[in-house]
């Protein structure tokens, strides 16, 4: 395209513009920009177009009646202005129907005496410029809430950081708590330990002379003589179960008692534990009773635990009775399994009491025990040792039944 001989030669005002432009070297400076510049004249006839010009809108200026700037020039939106400057924006739509963001200018050109010739236009496309601009925002927007997100990050750290100091702190004094603890633990371990040579001894002599004096080997008692030793030997058996719970406890908080299994005949033994029982019972009116209908039936398991446990189980069950009679049943529901059962008339308990029942020096009822709350819960745990539970049933004013079931711990002998 030679813009200088596509000027429409019928038109003077076309003539004297193209001359003008020519005189201002306008064609060959305009070729070689790398802007879009189309010129036209007061009627706004396309009089030139550089090759930038043609390649944007899909037209060539080669000569003719020359087009009008609407024809190639189709705006989609209205033009804003960047503020006090002479530069619009726009959408520009082109000859294939596609769309291009554009920014352009307009300058007046005038003839010597002042009059207008025509115009100038001059326009760039700033699609890519704009889908930058976007992206950049976008990734502005993101950096600053990236940024946000580190700030808290930080923030968080710095907490945790602290938290973490307050961790360390408190860990070091728990270390020191429990440092504490175990020498407290190791000193009522030596008083028990001392406590079992310095009370237990005693209160053995004490009972071993109340029986001698019972049995009246020394000589005859009167009643109230034979009364108060009988009060000063339950008293001194009560006290040295209480003692012996107290050391047990020691014992197997220290992992020192260890069930060892043998077999023996479950109802020769549950006889011989009841029968040392007999008297406490008689004492206060009541009846000791025992059924093994079995005898051949024989246990396996540790003579000493099951001992305790029973002891206890008949011990309760005499001191919350005042009357009636004790049952102690040995029982074997289903082969496997051992069942001994301890059942009272006694006072019974409610239940909302049977939850805390096993726990340490918890009493259901203070105002009936002279004890320290560690019978039942000592017999739970020793009960677990021997791979057996300990099941209650009891109802309030009734009476209450506490039963040892072992699992696997029995057989015939025949």
């Amino acid at each position: 395209m030679i813009a200088s001989k596509e000027l429409y030669a019928g038109d003077v005002g076309v003539s004297t513009f193209r001359h003008r432009l020519g005189e201002c070297g306008f064609s060959p400076v305009c070729r070689n920009i790398r802007d879009g510049i189309i010129a036209t004249d007061t009627g706004n006839w396309v009089v030139f177009m550089n090759p930038v010009a043609e390649r944007m809108t899909g037209y060539h200026h080669l000569g003719g009646i020359p087009p009008r700037l609407e024809e190639i020039f189709v705006l989609k939106s209205s033009s804003t202005s960047r503020g006090n400057e002479a530069l619009y924006s726009c959408i520009m739509v082109l000859r294939d129907g596609s769309e291009i963001s554009i920014e352009y200018c307009l300058e007046s050109v005038l003839d010597d005496g002042g009059l207008p010739l025509g115009s100038i236009m001059i326009f760039r496309d700033v699609t890519e410029y704009q889908r930058l601009k976007e992206e950049a925002r976008k990734t502005k927007v993101a950096l600053e809430e990236a940024e946000k997100r580190t700030t808290h990050v930080l923030s968080a750290n710095l907490q945790l950081i602290e938290e973490v100091k307050q961790c360390h702190s408190a860990e070091d004094k728990l270390q020191e708590t429990n440092y504490q603890l175990r020498r407290a633990c190791k000193a009522k371990d030596n008083f028990l330990a001392r406590m079992s040579h310095d009370l237990r001894t005693p209160l053995n002599a004490v009972i071993g002379f109340t029986g001698t004096l019972l049995m009246k080997l020394p000589g005859p008692l009167t009643e109230d003589q034979e009364k108060q030793l009988n009060n000063i030997s339950v008293s001194a058996r009560h006290l040295l179960s209480i003692i012996n719970n107290l050391l047990d406890l020691s014992r197997i908080e220290a992992g020192e008692i260890k069930a060892k299994r043998e077999g023996f005949a479950c109802g020769a033994f549950v006889n011989e534990i009841a029968s040392t029982m007999v008297q406490l019972a008689e004492n206060k009116g009541l009846r000791l009773n025992v059924r093994a209908p079995d005898p051949e039936i024989f246990i396996f398991t540790d003579r000493q635990i099951l001992s305790r446990i029973l002891l206890n189980f008949i011990d309760n069950a005499i001191k919350y009775s005042q009357h009636g009679e004790i049952t102690v049943l040995v029982h074997t529901p289903v082969p496997e399994r051992i069942e001994i059962s301890v059942a009272d008339s006694g006072i019974g308990i409610g239940a909302e009491d049977l939850n805390r029942l096993f726990d340490a020096f918890s009493q259901v009822d203070p105002y009936h025990s002279d004890g320290i709350g560690l019978g039942l819960h000592l017999c739970n745990i020793l009960a677990e040792s021997i791979g057996g539970r300990i099941a209650v049933r009891s109802q309030p004013g009734v009476g209450s039944k506490f039963t040892l079931v072992l699992e696997e711990h029995c057989g015939s002998t025949s």
